[in-house]
């Protein structure tokens, strides 16, 4: 797949011909300096921009031709998304937080508190589920923010940059973190990354330069 920009008369090409395949249940670092197309690959991947040329096919099905609705329809029920910023809504607590993913799923809202709380469990933050962000750590938040990602259960997150704004503890725990879930429930993580803390600690790495996957 490629991914091409204009502005006037500037043509970007963000991506040339990536083709990436993805295993269940690995955690695959995608590297490279910033301008790279890390974030533009993980975006398209994520079905929240559409490729210029090429194919994306997610699950067995094809998607680079979905229209807003169909592509939201997929996010909901198979993806997850963890951002560099946490964004957490900062009227909500940490409960209601991860419950955002949940809507559209069909559920009571009692079972929506319970998934959710169990959510917040397993990331190690029951004690912290009526904390609004504010109140949180970094590291915390961002242990939100992975709860929010997965209590759908999706089969595949995208993780763009998520040690970045941490210190070297809490980078260290949302690593170990990711890996036990990624293990436990068999989600694939695909991270966007520099950090050689989480680069050490992935079972695979491709590298971008210019818009071109090298490995």
């Amino acid at each position: 797949m490629s991914k091409r920009y204009r502005k006037g008369e500037l043509v970007i090409d963000a991506l040339k011909q990536v083709e990436l395949s993805l295993d269940k249940g690995q955690l695959i670092a995608v590297s490279g300096p910033s301008g790279s197309g890390k974030s533009t690959l993980l975006n398209l991947i994520g079905l929240l921009d559409q490729p210029s040329a090429g194919t994306i096919e997610l699950f067995g099905k094809r998607c680079e031709s979905l229209n807003r609705a169909e592509r939201q329809r997929m996010r909901r029920k198979y993806l997850g998304f963890i951002f560099q910023n946490f964004n957490l809504l900062p009227v909500l607590n940490a409960v209601e937080n991860v419950e955002l993913s949940l809507y559209g799923h069909a559920l009571s809202k009692e079972k929506m508190r319970e998934t959710a709380l169990n959510m917040l469990r397993q990331v190690g933050l029951l004690n912290r589920a009526y904390h609004y962000p504010r109140e949180l750590s970094g590291g915390q938040q961002q242990r939100v923010g992975i709860a929010r990602a997965l209590v759908h259960q999706p089969r595949l997150v995208m993780a763009d940059e998520p040690t970045a704004n941490l210190d070297t503890k809490s980078a260290t725990d949302i690593i170990e973190l990711m890996r036990l879930l990624s293990h436990e429930i068999g989600t694939t993580f695909l991270v966007s990354t520099h950090d050689p803390r989480l680069l050490k600690n992935m079972d695979r790495e491709v590298t971008l330069t210019d818009g071109v996957l090298l490995s």
